[in-house]
């Protein structure tokens, strides 16, 4: 495998987005495009990189924005900019889309989306359906449209009250969107427990610093839109038919409500006639590709991708 360094401007015209590709030592099948999830950053999917590798396919993944090192400095962490973040976040898919298109022509093309990053594929897929083959969402969630416009009004309202406005980070916001992940497993005395079962990657997680800061309200209110772009029946309604969509999560994950979030997910796409697919692992939580049977959910990820790609 070989790893190279990619480096391109974001849409917010300001940032330089940090990106990875990984390349087999073959000629590869496919395109894997990862998105991870908040607070974290590519590098943390390079076990999955080097393992779709092995088995014949090219991965590329960037810090998002406001992530890993994809800032201008340290005060960037959690923050997409002053005006449409949302939008922004799905440019700068679109532009290493385009990086990896040009690189590798004809070959088909999967999006891959953890947590965060679930959320912001499932609105690419909306928005952009003609430009993936293929559709895998890991440790996604869902929230009604109410639960979604109430977040955005208590960040509206924390911007104009504090005076670091849609910069400000507020622990009131975080304990309301994360906070109550670690009381069920409040006996394991570990924090972030919800992510893993596997203590030694929560506490890696736990010492880096580009996994441990606070999303800006601003942040914050850019997610509530694209959840709200995302449960859009029309854009749903965009959705490509013969698009194949993997969802995986656990059934002790927290962000999707236990099996119950991806369950709803599934259930919408199968009533609009979508071929989708939900494989739930006993005892995991939302971390998969960093729990006790990564290596399984590693293996299921390629086992699905050869075979759609072997049905080309």
């Amino acid at each position: 495998m070989q790893t190279e360094e990619l480096n391109f401007k974001s849409a917010d015209e300001v940032t330089t987005i940090h990106a990875l590709c990984w390349k087999p030592e073959e000629k590869p099948k496919a395109v894997v495009h990862i998105c991870h999830g908040m607070v974290e950053y590519i590098e943390r999917y390079e076990r999955l990189a080097e393992f779709l590798c092995e088995h014949g396919y090219v991965v590329y993944g960037a810090d998002l924005l406001g992530h890993g090192q994809s800032v201008v400095n340290k005060n960037c962490y959690g923050y997409f900019g002053k005006n449409n973040g949302n939008w922004k976040l799905l440019s700068d898919i679109v532009i290493l889309q385009g990086l990896a298109k040009r690189a590798y022509p004809g070959l088909p093309y999967y999006i891959l989306g953890h947590s965060f990053g679930s959320l912001l594929v499932r609105e690419f897929v909306e928005r952009f359906p003609d430009s993936v083959d293929g559709v895998i969402l890991l440790g996604t969630m869902y929230k009604t449209n109410f639960e979604a416009r109430l977040g955005k009004l208590i960040c509206d309202f924390l911007a104009a009250v504090k005076k670091d406005g849609y910069r400000y980070r507020s622990t009131f916001m975080n304990d309301l969107a994360i906070g109550s992940y670690d009381k069920h497993f409040k006996d394991e005395n570990l924090r972030n427990s919800w992510l893993s079962r596997d203590k030694q990657e929560v506490q890696l997680y736990n010492a880096t610093p580009e996994c441990n800061f606070i999303f800006t309200v601003g942040a914050y209110r850019d997610m509530m839109t694209g959840l709200l772009e995302a449960n859009n029946k029309k854009n749903l309604a965009r959705l490509r038919r013969d698009v194949p969509i993997l969802l995986m999560c656990g059934d002790q994950d927290p962000v999707g409500n236990f099996g119950k979030s991806p369950k709803h997910l599934y259930n919408v796409y199968k009533s609009m006639g979508l071929d989708c697919r939900l494989r739930i692992y006993k005892d995991s939580r939302h971390e998969l590709l960093n729990d006790l049977e990564k290596e399984k959910v590693c293996r299921d990820i390629v086992k699905w991708l050869d075979h759609y790609v072997d049905k080309r």
